[in-house]
């Protein structure tokens, strides 16, 4: 993942927010991510132990977040 990509969003997100969002998920082991995007945003969150999983419905983003191995596994198509 391009570092200063993620060094740009990790400034506009408050750092409280991440901080909220990975103390929710502490129990989890699997976390499904829908409209996930190039998966920029959880890969600030996302902690190695965790299996995660993305789906979006725009075909570019999925391809990216493929290549940046954010997730366990990608899906393109609609969540509904």
């Amino acid at each position: 993942m391009d570092s200063k990509l993620i060094a740009s969003l990790s400034k506009k997100i408050p750092y409280s927010y991440l901080w909220v969002l990975k103390k929710s998920f502490t129990n989890c082991e699997t976390i499904l991510d829908v409209g996930c995007g190039d998966g920029r945003f959880f890969s600030l969150i996302k902690r190695p132990d965790w299996y995660c999983e993305g789906i979006d419905a725009y075909k570019p983003a999925t391809i990216t977040a493929r290549a940046n191995n954010v997730y366990s596994r990608v899906y393109y198509g609609d969540a509904i």
